[in-house]
């Protein structure tokens, strides 16, 4: 990538200079995953962009190799509630890191995170969703209205558990299919 195309990428000429361009590309990055659906092929777009970019700025700009190291995170619990708690849990935090990170390089690891993070619960809940009705890909369970449903089955057992629940559960196992092949 040469000087011209990392301004074109950034849209340096919109804005004061390279650091202003670069963060507000990072805000709007930012602003799409913290209120989007934790979907892995669509996380993966966009760290291939922030990739781009923080590329672009390097180029720009001194280079920066701060990468974080994050914990992986941990879901567990002894029931459905539990595990819902967990994975909520993480996903705030990891969503903190995501809303305050000021370098692609800080979000990538995160978005990381967040797929680790889903695909840690989903191992709880694999099953045949093959002959699930389910709901719109894009788009999750309130996370509160899904507390509410798994409070009341709290220990019921994973194929009779609420069909809402189940076709939230067959929703996010859809989406990971992408990212365990």
């Amino acid at each position: 990538m040469d000087q011209k195309t990392a301004k074109l990428l950034l849209k340096v000429d919109d804005f004061d200079n390279a650091q202003d361009a670069y963060e507000q590309q990072l805000f709007e990055i930012k602003k799409s995953i913290l209120i989007q659906a934790v979907i892995p092929k669509v996380l993966r777009k966009r760290q291939e962009v922030l990739g781009k970019l923080q590329m672009a700025f390097s180029i720009l700009n001194k280079p920066s190799d701060d990468v974080p190291n994050f914990d992986i995170p941990i879901v567990s619990g002894d029931n459905w509630i539990e595990l819902h708690q967990s994975y909520e849990v993480n996903k705030s935090e990891i969503k903190k890191t995501i809303a305050i990170a000021n370098k692609a390089t800080h979000i990538i690891a995160a978005i990381d995170q967040l797929i680790q993070n889903l695909m840690a619960w989903s191992r709880y809940f694999i099953f045949d969703y093959t002959e699930i009705q389910l709901p719109q890909l894009g788009k999750e369970m309130d996370s509160m209205e899904l507390y509410k449903l798994l409070s009341k089955e709290r220990n019921t057992p994973l194929l009779t558990l609420n069909p809402n629940v189940k076709q939230e559960y067959a929703r996010i196992l859809k989406t990971l299919d992408a990212e365990t092949l």
